[in-house]
């Protein structure tokens, strides 16, 4: 079971550390992908763009190490269940956009972001319920 763990643990991580990586990369296209979504102005949007990706990789890497294992699936389930009302709000608008959650590189239709980010929040609250981390700066 520890080993189910680690495995969920580790793909959850790689996939916020490679989504904030190649946002962090081009802030510019991140911005312009949040303005798509017709929800916050430019100036919120430019905001979000330079450190919402920043907050994915520290949660990334706050993932892997016990001491801060919780906090950080309590920051990226909060995260996440944002990303999806917004994700909703742009489907139930009929917005014609890629989710750009995963950067420029890879393309995204929102109904697969929405089940993807289902799977994600369903790991995120199962280890935060039964993750019996014991706060120690380690990775186990």
């Amino acid at each position: 079971m520890k080993a189910l763990k680690w495995i969920g643990i580790c793909i959850v991580a790689l996939f916020f550390l490679s989504a904030g990586i190649a946002k962090i990369v081009d802030p510019v296209e991140f911005g312009r992908a949040i303005l798509r979504y017709q929800l916050v102005g430019s100036q919120l949007s430019w905001i979000a763009a330079l450190w919402l990706p920043w907050l994915e990789v520290l949660c990334a890497i706050g993932l892997c190490l016990s001491r801060w294992r919780k906090a950080a699936a309590c920051m990226l389930l909060g995260l996440l269940a944002f990303f999806e009302i917004v994700l909703f709000s742009a489907l139930l608008r009929g917005l014609d956009i890629e989710c750009g959650c995963l950067g420029t590189n890879v393309s995204s239709s929102l109904s697969f972001a929405i089940i993807r980010n289902g799977v994600l929040i369903t790991f995120l609250i199962l280890l935060i319920v039964f993750d019996n981390s014991k706060g120690e700066n380690t990775l186990a």
